[in-house]
C-alpha cells in the first residue's frame, strides 16, 4: 500500500507488521510515518488505534513462533 492510498483510506486501525522486526527495532523507524504531515490527521492515529506488532511472530513466513493474524489481533499488539 502506498502512502497516498493509506492517507486516502483514512483507516480506523493501523497495524504495523514489519517482517522480522520486533517493536523495539520498529519504534525508532516510526518517524518515517509519524513525521509525515498527514499522520496526525489519520483517524487511527487520532483515536489511538495504531499498533506495532512483533514481526518475528506475525510475519508471513511460517515458523515455530508464527502467530496467525487472527490470534495476533485478539492478543498480541503494542499501542504506540
Amino acid at each position: 500500500m502506498s502512502w497516498d492510498q493509506l492517507a486516502a483510506a483514512d483507516p480506523e486501525v493501523i497495524v504495523i507488521m514489519p517482517c522480522g522486526w520486533d517493536p523495539a527495532r520498529t519504534e525508532p523507524e516510526m518517524h518515517w510515518l509519524t513525521d509525515r504531515p498527514e499522520w496526525p490527521r489519520l483517524r487511527a492515529v487520532r483515536n489511538g488505534r495504531v499498533h506495532l506488532t512483533d514481526g518475528n511472530h506475525t510475519s508471513t513466513a511460517l515458523g515455530r513462533g508464527w502467530l496467525s493474524p487472527w490470534r495476533f489481533c485478539r492478543a498480541s499488539y503494542t499501542k504506540t
